[in-house]
């Protein structure tokens, strides 16, 4: 079934049934609680007319009441099948890439695959792939040769991807070396592609924060940009970006929410190391929770990078998360989540920018 594009459909589901993407329930599961919109997402394995099956499924905690002739309980019931029968998901590639995407070649076919199984499974609206997805060399490859891959916007990697977008009816985010400008620098960007489901670039951004740090030197291999992403209107709703080490500057983050950003992603490559899975997850909620707005990372994993994708909601609720491995992760996202939560955390209203230097 062809979910409607729109994230604000994407209510409560049926509590104590287990709702997959097509609407169809596998198996029962008491989950009553006392909270409204705890969303959660997992994979469930069952057998649908002999053959084995493997469907995202969501469910979430709904207020309880006492049950009454009135069909109260039915009509919930029955408006929560409607909603979930709409669903529409977001599917974050986590995939390995140090030593398996040294060639274009290869992160072309691996985005392909992706994308089929996300179309298959979850139907989703964006595809999001983490950062430098199109070539990312193991650790110690001098820089004159992992750069020697960069393509300008034009080039076949971005063609090929734009190609998957309009093909499988779904947006694509994703990471890329550019070339850049003056080919005296051996240097290339950092960008981040978004193209729309017509096979259409809406937007690009070149890394403005480089990692430099941790006895890292992102800058001896990029270039900075110099403009931040600007926030773009979707069907979905209205999103940001950012890029891994960004997460670390609370003005870039608010520069999206003051653009108006609903929903905000970011691509990674978080380096493994001391502490560094918790301060990950630390500062992706920290920036969701204070700006009141979704952020799905989208990470890289194997070699020198972490994974553990996440995507937080407007409260700083972790309501999807990857682990240590390559997988597809469905996000399910309301964005009426946005406004519920200001209701009770105006802090972006109530900042006093005239205080502050």
């Amino acid at each position: 079934m062809k979910k409607k594009q729109a994230w604000k459909v994407m209510g409560a589901v049926l509590a104590g049934t287990l709702v997959f993407s097509d609407a169809v329930p596998l198996r029962a599961s008491a989950s009553v609680g006392t909270e409204k919109s705890a969303v959660q997402n997992e994979t469930v394995s069952g057998t649908e007319n002999g053959t084995e099956t493997k469907r995202a499924a969501v469910y979430v905690n709904l207020k309880t009441g006492d049950d009454t002739a009135d069909g109260t309980t039915a009509e919930t019931a029955v408006k929560t099948v409607e909603k979930a029968q709409e669903l529409l998901a977001v599917a974050a590639a986590e995939l390995q890439a140090d030593g398996k995407t040294t060639e274009k070649n290869t992160a072309a076919d691996t985005s392909k695959t992706a994308a089929e199984e996300a179309a298959e499974k979850y139907h989703p609206g964006m595809i999001i792939f983490p950062e430098t997805f199109m070539s990312r060399f193991p650790a110690g490859t001098d820089i004159a040769t992992a750069n020697a891959v960069a393509e300008p916007l034009d080039g076949e990697f971005v063609q090929g991807m734009k190609k998957l977008a309009a093909d499988h009816d779904v947006w694509l985010t994703f990471g890329m070396k550019e070339t850049i400008e003056d080919p005296a620098d051996h240097r290339c960007y950092n960008t981040v592609v978004m193209v729309n489901n017509k096979g259409e670039i809406v937007q690009t951004y070149r890394k403005t924060h480089l990692y430099d740090a941790f006895g890292y030197k992102e800058s001896n291999e990029y270039k900075a940009g110099d403009k931040f992403f600007e926030p773009v209107d979707t069907p979905f709703g209205k999103l940001g970006l950012f890029v891994c080490y960004e997460v670390r500057f609370p003005e870039v983050a608010r520069y999206q929410k003051a653009k108006g950003a609903e929903i905000v992603i970011m691509p990674t490559a978080w380096f493994k190391g001391d502490l560094k899975s918790h301060q990950f997850r630390t500062l992706i909620t920290s920036r969701a929770l204070e700006n009141t707005f979704f952020v799905l990372a989208c990470d890289q994993c194997g070699g020198t990078a972490m994974g553990e994708s996440v995507a937080v909601d407007p409260m700083g609720v972790a309501f999807a998360a990857g682990n240590e491995r390559e997988e597809l992760i469905p996000v399910y996202v309301d964005t009426d989540r946005i406004k519920e939560v200001e209701s009770k955390l105006p802090s972006f209203k109530d900042r006093r920018p005239a205080l502050y230097i």
